[in-house]
């Protein structure tokens, strides 16, 4: 259970690095993708980083006893 705990906890903080990545992408002119497909990208990474990281945070605080 510990190995799925950490799993989660780092594809969480993945998603969340992916997300800061996408959105300083946004912040820059004359980007390819359009702002809108970036932030778009950005809003979903941050979305199922901040729900992994739940997840990861109910497991820790179920299995911890």
């Amino acid at each position: 259970m510990a190995g799925v705990i950490f799993i989660t906890f780092v594809i969480s903080i993945l998603c969340l690095i992916g997300m800061t990545n996408y959105f300083m992408l946004s912040q820059k002119a004359r980007v390819y993708p359009p702002k809108k497909v970036l932030l778009k990208k950005a809003g979903l990474l941050g979305v199922a980083g901040i729900t992994l990281l739940v997840v990861g945070i109910l497991l820790y605080s179920m299995g911890a006893k």
